[in-house]
């Protein structure tokens, strides 16, 4: 669902931007259509992960 806001609708509207959010697993779900985006998370098993470039 994310990809498709994304890379879909955002992009036919002429927009750029991104989505942070979980999968039905809880597992981070980062999608975005710029050559970057910050963005972040930490899971009860791994350390913080810090993310910026594709």
């Amino acid at each position: 669902a994310a990809d498709e806001v994304i890379n879909q609708v955002l992009n036919n509207a002429g927009g750029d931007g991104g989505i942070i959010g979980l999968d039905k697993n809880g597992t981070p779900v980062m999608i975005f259509n710029t050559p970057g985006m910050y963005r972040g998370y930490k899971t009860e098993q791994s350390e913080y992960t810090v993310l910026i470039y594709k």
